[in-house]
């Protein structure tokens, strides 16, 4: 499986952030800066979290914020998309817990506060 070593950048109000990007994968669109702008408003407000779990990662562009807003201990992500998983592995580099789950797979780990975004189709290979 192919994962394009191609990047991008968001601009957060905790700075740059990085990301893979791999045709096969849902592009980050209105949603995901939607939700961007959701992060950046919980950490103006003063939230903090020791984990975070992204929910249909893609790209892992929302974890990636996450983490460089909040600094939890552990950032994980999941996604049903093999390809999404490796872009978002490369997005959030080796120490990262990121996993593809087939429809019915539960992580066994209890995680807090997750993101959850429309499911979308893939590429398949």
């Amino acid at each position: 499986m192919a994962c394009c070593e191609s990047w991008r950048e968001a601009l957060t109000s905790g700075g740059p952030v990085r990301f893979a990007w791999d045709p096969c994968v849902y592009e980050p669109s209105d949603d995901t800066w939607i939700a961007v702008e959701a992060l950046e408003r919980l950490g103006a407000l003063g939230y903090r979290f020791e984990s975070v779990l992204d929910l249909g990662s893609g790209t892992g562009v929302l974890a990636a914020v996450a983490r460089t807003l909040f600094n939890p201990s552990l950032v994980a992500a999941v996604d049903l998309s093999p390809y999404a998983a490796k872009a978002t592995r490369l997005t959030l580099g080796p120490d990262s817990l990121v996993t593809a789950v087939q429809r019915g797979e539960v992580p066994e780990r209890s995680l807090g506060p997750g993101y959850l975004k429309p499911a979308l189709p893939s590429c398949r290979g």
